[in-house]
């Protein structure tokens, strides 16, 4: 029976399959034929932003609307553009193009009251052109559409008894202390449907959390769908009304949402009632939790939560016995404080937990290695600060993993090849003098540590040769590199970036020692002649060039006339002309 003839169960085999693809693959996939096409457009429609930043973008738009109806592009951004209905070509716009909007961003400049946008159009598109709207983010708006008595109809006008926005599910919204109460009441009254809610920062919120609570709670027939509530930053500084005081919590929880996912800042307190009542309240339904939170964690028994990142925490884990499913955990700078040693980090192993990000974190070797112990089944790792004492820690311990990320500092060639350090000596000076990689059985036969090649279940490595706090080199070269890394026998990725004693030798070794198929390097770091030769030894390679990008630039937020499609190994400067190319193959049904 071939699947071809079941196209609905092609159809959802697809949806899956392709949303572990990236846009440049998506774009491939959707000449194979219609049903790949369709499926492959949903995705692509939600990748790309549309940003609309002067008239000329309306009609590019609108014309490729009218010619192909189906086009993909489903995600729009309003930013500061003069928008009117008095003007016939923006209404056609909105008329044609509205009903295939599906995320919208609108983002003005608050200060600036030129007409760029007015009360009467904001209030007009999202009541009248775009009824397919799934979500919409709040960026900026001018203050003159708040200083309106009311910017949407009251309740019982005509046209607003019923929500108009069927389909939108996700709000995003930027905090301002200018929203007022009745314009988020508004907001939240577009639709029956919202299940998610996130605040990002925008400017100091002020009051704007006790106004978004006291809308939620009045418009809480409106969220009977909620499942995910993100009200969360970072690094907030004190007094800067992001935490979330107890009575806070407790009036969360007393919205009766089944949340899945939340995202906040309990406040420092001396007592935790708070912030426990609102986790026994959704104790049933949490999937997700980030907490940016100092003081000890007390938690009742989350059968369900799967995943927990918390940031700058500074005490025990003793909590992880009341979390039997947890499978992810994130300490993102997590610097235990001196109360907090080998004895009293943990209570006992945790079976379920299979992937530790210890992102920017700190972590003493004692600590870390009971932390490490207490964690049998790790799949992924990602470890800061990592020494050579951490890291056979790892190879001690966690043999079944299959992702690992390291950001070293004070590692050496011992660690990695689990050959003591006077024979690395000796091989790397043999090295220098162009012995061949075959001449060192002997001294491989001395090998008498753990060694990165007894992970034989690792997949991904990504190595990242200086801690960015200090900037200290690690002395791994290409004994690590040929005599470790090229020894993991399932080896399939490897990103590579700050170290500045390997060289294209060693690279080449790793290609051919293991089965390779994604290599990622900073190219400023080798002759622009690697990939090539790196093809050579195993063609089905794709060798990547990783280059930091000021973010602004990767947002991938540009117009359809100059849109980009950000991948890491496409040079800068061919975005454009591969996006023009991408453009001119698309076959729309």
């Amino acid at each position: 029976m071939e699947m071809d003839s079941h196209p609905l169960l092609l159809a959802e085999v697809l949806e899956k399959v392709f949303q572990h693809l990236n846009l440049k693959d998506l774009f491939s996939c959707r000449v194979v034929n219609s049903i790949w096409n369709n499926e492959a457009s949903k995705l692509i429609g939600s990748i790309i932003k549309t940003s609309i930043t002067e008239p000329s973008h309306f009609t590019s738009i609108l014309e490729l609307t009218k010619s192909c109806p189906t086009h993909p592009y489903r995600t729009f951004e309003l930013q500061d553009v003069k928008i009117s209905f008095d003007d016939p070509l923006i209404e056609d716009f909105f008329t044609v193009c509205g009903p295939y909007i599906h995320h919208l961003t609108i983002w003005y400049n608050r200060e600036v009251d030129d007409g760029t946008i007015s009360a009467r159009t904001f209030r007009d598109i999202l009541l009248y052109y775009v009824p397919n709207l799934k979500s919409l983010t709040l960026q900026y708006l001018p203050h003159s559409i708040f200083s309106k008595e009311y910017v949407f109809p009251p309740v019982g006008f005509p046209d607003f008894f019923k929500p108009p926005l069927a389909y939108l599910k996700s709000l995003t919204i930027f905090s301002d202390l200018k929203l007022q109460q009745t314009f988020l009441e508004d907001i939240l009254s577009l639709s029956s449907s919202i299940e998610n809610i996130t605040v990002k920062f925008g400017i100091p919120p002020g009051e704007f959390k006790k106004r978004l609570l006291a809308a939620m709670q009045n418009k809480k027939n409106n969220l009977k769908n909620m499942k995910s509530l993100k009200y969360f930053m970072h690094d907030p500084g004190p007094d800067s009304g992001w935490s979330w005081s107890q009575d806070e919590c407790k009036a969360l929880a007393k919205m009766s949402w089944k949340l899945g996912t939340l995202k906040l800042n309990p406040s420092r307190s001396d007592s935790d009632s708070g912030f426990l009542y609102l986790m026994e309240s959704i104790q049933n339904s949490l999937v997700k939790l980030t907490l940016r939170v100092h003081h000890p964690l007390r938690f009742p028994t989350l059968n369900l939560l799967v995943h927990l990142t918390l940031y700058d925490y500074e005490e025990n884990l003793k909590f992880l016995e009341h979390l039997p499913s947890l499978r992810y955990l994130g300490l993102c700078e997590y610097f235990p404080s001196k109360t907090v040693s080998s004895d009293n980090i943990i209570t006992k192993q945790s079976a379920s937990l299979t992937s530790l990000n210890l992102y920017g974190s700190t972590v003493s070797d004692h600590l870390f290695k009971t932390i490490i112990m207490c964690l049998p089944n790790l799949r992924n790792l990602n470890v800061w600060h990592c020494n050579s004492e951490k890291f056979r820690t790892v190879l001690q311990h966690s043999s079944l993993l299959e992702e690992l990320i390291i950001n070293c500092s004070e590692m050496d060639d011992e660690s990695m090849t689990g050959i003591s350090a006077s024979v690395c000596d000796q091989i790397e000076r043999r090295l220098k003098n162009k012995a061949s990689y075959n001449d060192f059985s002997n001294e491989l036969s001395h090998r008498d540590k753990p060694f990165i090649g007894d992970l034989i279940r690792l997949q991904r490595l990504e190595l990242h040769g200086a801690c960015l706090a200090d900037w200290r080199w690690s002395n791994v070269g290409d004994v690590s590199l040929i005599f470790g890394i090229a020894c993991i026998p399932k080896l399939t990725s490897l990103f590579i970036k700050e170290f500045k004693w390997i060289t294209e030798d060693a690279i080449k070794a790793v290609v051919r020692g293991t089965p390779l198929l994604q290599l990622k390097l900073d190219p400023r770091e080798f002759n622009e002649n690697l990939e090539s030769e790196i093809k050579e030894i195993r063609p089905e390679c794709v060798m990547e060039h990783v280059i930091e990008y000021d973010y602004d630039q990767q947002r991938g937020i540009h117009s359809v006339a100059d849109a980009y499609i950000p991948f890491a190994h496409e040079p800068e400067s061919d975005y454009f002309a591969y996006a023009n190319e991408i453009r001119n193959q698309i076959v729309f049904d």
